[in-house]
């Protein structure tokens, strides 16, 4: 506010150095009401072809302009100050004519600093005090008025109009005060303009540290804040990023020391099966123990720090998704893939593999046949999955991506797998900022949509 003000007033002062205030003329109320009607008799007394050469040859044309005009001047708005009256009455009588024959406005003084047209002062005679005489200018004289119009009724019904003359910078005020309006406007908005982006600033980090925490789960200090409430929130902000970290580190760490763990007492009941004599349950032990084992080691996979450490790189995913694709249909698999040959994301790109390879893995065990398409959006790339297996109950969706967890029915052991499938894929996806979705088919069989957000560039601040 305080720059504002003063921005403002420098700028008026500079425009002022330019273009200096309009002066003033100071005339006598009687010289006024003579020159008034002498100029009234001497374009009564000239043929109406030589009106305007009658009013250029008077006195005084230096002082006061002169012009004849067809239709009666426009009253002021609002009451008509008593020293118009006066100086009406006094024309009037001077003429002889009807009080509706002239008409004086005089438009009260405003500021000097806005002024365009010379100013008038009106003196009853001299000497004269002007002390403080803007406060109470309009009734008494001496009559300090910003302007004066006069008019006067012609026998052919036209009018008399006698004004003060404008002076020879009017023009150039005019576009001064244009040029201090607008200025002032420029220079506002873009003051404005700063202060909003110092205060949006540290609101676009927080935002972009947020982003990343969301998309690749590292770690993104705020500091450097001049203001104490932004300060505070980057604190807090920061506090609730290691927190966060720490208790995701801390469970994913403790997931993967059990299952580490278990290895060896698996490794010593392998050992001990072998001296079961009957072969069946000797058979039977060792596939119990094997699954086990693929589900520790599943479960390795999830909890590993390794994939939250790998780096971001740009990634072409149709081609991905293409080998992916090939790869399965040469094992004997039945997977298509219809989409664009090039589609790049920011993405961790083992990751991001093991992700899309367990979808369709899972599409395979279960749905046979299995159609990849891949759509290049503004915002993201979205993926399709469809397959033509019996699909999944829509009460039963959110409990498939529970980790250890197989639907009764097609989602059986005898299938294979450990039930961690969707929930790496899942769990890869959102930490990319994306999201998986199921939904059944029609006629059968399951929809899984992955969604990938591209990276949004947060707008930069000056």
């Amino acid at each position: 506010m305080v720059l504002t003000f003063i921005g403002t007033q420098l700028l008026g002062e500079a425009l002022r150095a330019l273009v200096p205030p309009s002066d003033f003329a100071l005339f006598d109320t009687q010289w006024l009401v003579d020159t008034t009607v002498e100029a009234q008799r001497t374009v009564a007394a000239a043929d109406a072809s030589r009106r305007d050469a009658a009013l250029s040859s008077l006195k005084s044309k230096e002082w006061l302009d002169f012009a004849i005009r067809e239709r009666r001047p426009a009253a002021l708005s609002g009451p008509s100050p008593a020293s118009s009256a006066t100086l009406q009455a006094q024309i009037t009588k001077k003429l002889s004519v009807d009080a509706d024959a002239v008409v004086v406005n005089i438009t009260p003084y405003g500021n000097l600093l806005s002024q365009v047209r010379t100013g008038v002062v009106l003196l009853s005679g001299l000497p004269a005090l002007m002390a403080n005489v803007a406060a109470d200018s309009v009734e008494h004289y001496p009559l300090v008025a910003s302007e004066i119009e006069i008019g006067v009724r012609l026998s052919d019904q036209s009018w008399l109009i006698v004004t003060q003359r404008a002076g020879d910078l009017a023009s150039a005020r005019y576009v001064r005060n244009a040029a201090d309006l607008i200025g002032g406007a420029l220079f506002v908005g873009m003051l404005s303009v700063w202060m909003a982006r110092s205060l949006v600033k540290p609101l676009t980090q927080l935002a972009g540290a947020a982003e990343r925490l969301g998309r690749e789960r590292a770690l993104t200090p705020i500091g450097d804040m001049d203001l104490p409430e932004y300060a505070a929130i980057a604190h807090a902000f920061n506090d609730m990023q290691a927190r966060l970290t720490h208790f995701v580190d801390e469970r994913t760490t403790m997931l993967a020391a059990i299952s580490h763990d278990l290895r060896t007492p698996l490794t010593r009941l392998r050992l001990m099966a072998e001296y079961v004599r009957d072969k069946d349950q000797r058979q039977e032990v060792l596939s119990n123990i094997s699954e086990m084992e693929t589900m520790i080691q599943s479960s390795l996979a999830f909890g590993s720090d390794d994939a939250r450490r790998e780096p971001h790189n740009v990634v072409d995913i149709a081609s991905l998704l293409i080998s992916l694709c090939d790869n399965s249909t040469d094992m004997g698999g039945h997977v298509t893939y219809v989409g664009p040959d090039h589609a790049q994301l920011s993405c961790q790109p083992v990751a991001m593999r093991r992700a899309l390879s367990n979808l369709i893995d899972n599409g395979q065990r279960y749905g046979e046949r299995v159609s990849v398409t891949l759509r290049d959006e503004a915002q993201a790339l979205v993926i399709v999955l469809q397959d033509v297996g019996p699909g999944i109950a829509p009460d039963q969706i959110e409990r498939a991506f529970a980790p250890f967890q197989r639907l009764d029915g097609s989602r059986s052991r005898a299938t294979g797998g450990t039930g961690l499938g969707l929930t790496i894929a899942r769990d890869v996806i959102r930490a990319h900022g994306g999201d998986v979705t199921l939904a059944s088919a029609q006629p059968a069989g399951l929809r899984v949509t992955v969604n990938l957000p591209k990276p949004t560039m947060l707008p930069s601040v000056i």
